[in-house]
């Protein structure tokens, strides 16, 4: 909850049954006033041996303040390191806030003014066509507030935490690991294939188009960042939420498979379709077969 919320909704959040933190200073700066570091930083992750990843994560775990834990999110953040002889010493986590100016910093494990300044530097940058951060906001409390100060950071604010521990043991392992080089990668990737008949047939890899489906080109979308694109999955998760359990799209009678397009039956065809044809155009192929907007090369006939 931050400062300008007001007591009523902290007397709200107590009667629900929530329990506050400690009050933290919210911190913003521009990344264009943040002073420059000549200290070198690694980014984390990938490629690096178990022994060191290991040694970056037992940092990361004891760093003070930390508003967003590395093992909450570890490969969607942006990690930075200081290295010294060969071994990891310090680091600053940041995450990108899609849709915004903001990068959020998450921890950092070292009262150092230039790990903050290589955050906002991180920050600055456009990666992978991801938009630059304008801002880079932090949450400090104690001796960490000067040192933000000091890297070009301003108080706008206080957030404090209200947290509801329901009972129960919580879960102590993350549901899902993102897979590299390990064995299982190939392992799942091939039972993939198998089982959504992939074909190479094309100039990126897809799966055999199943009975029923419809296909759309996806030229009307210039790139991630296109509302079009996110107007195309509002439509999609729309039919497929008809499709669930006791949606409106559910069939009345027994199917002989428990997996169905959201486009198999009349009213998701109706419903989808129709919205989609309008953001993308002419239908390109129904059940795999071409019906309309096919690429030709040379004269016209």
């Amino acid at each position: 909850m931050y400062s300008p919320d007001g007591p009523r909704l902290a007397r709200a959040l107590r009667a629900a049954g929530f329990t506050p933190g400690p009050a933290r200073s919210l911190l913003v700066a521009d990344v264009t006033e943040v002073p420059t570091t000549d200290i070198e930083l690694r980014t984390y992750w990938l490629g690096l041996p178990p022994s060191d990843q290991g040694r970056i994560l037992r940092l990361a775990a004891a760093a003070p303040q930390q508003h967003r834990p590395v093992s909450e999110l570890e490969h969607g953040m942006d990690i930075l390191s200081v290295w010294q002889h060969t071994r990891p010493v310090d680091l600053v986590w940041l995450e990108k806030a899609h849709g915004t100016d903001f990068s959020s910093i998450g921890g950092i494990t070292g009262p150092r003014p230039e790990l903050l300044h290589a955050a906002a530097a991180w920050a600055a940058r456009e990666v992978w066509s991801q938009p630059k951060s304008r801002y880079v906001v932090a949450e400090a409390s104690g001796e960490l507030v000067g040192v933000h100060r000091s890297a070009g950071f301003h108080e706008v604010a206080e957030v404090t935490t209200y947290r509801w521990a329901p009972p129960g043991e919580p879960a102590r392992e993350r549901p899902a690991r993102l897979l590299f080089s390990e064995p299982e990668h190939d392992e799942i990737w091939r039972r993939f294939e198998k089982r959504f008949e992939v074909t190479y047939e094309t100039a990126c890899d897809g799966i055999a188009e199943p009975p029923g489906s419809v296909t759309w080109h996806m030229e009307a979308v210039e790139d991630w960042r296109d509302p079009v694109l996110r107007r195309v999955e509002a439509v999609v998760a729309r039919g497929l939420r008809a499709c669930r359990r006791g949606g409106r799209a559910t069939p009345t009678s027994p199917t002989r498979t428990s997996s169905r397009s959201p486009l198999t039956c009349a009213w998701a065809r109706t419903a989808v379709e129709e919205d989609l044809t309008e953001l993308l155009g002419r239908v390109l192929r129904r059940d795999g077969r071409p019906v309309g907007n096919v690429w030709t090369f040379g004269p016209v006939p």
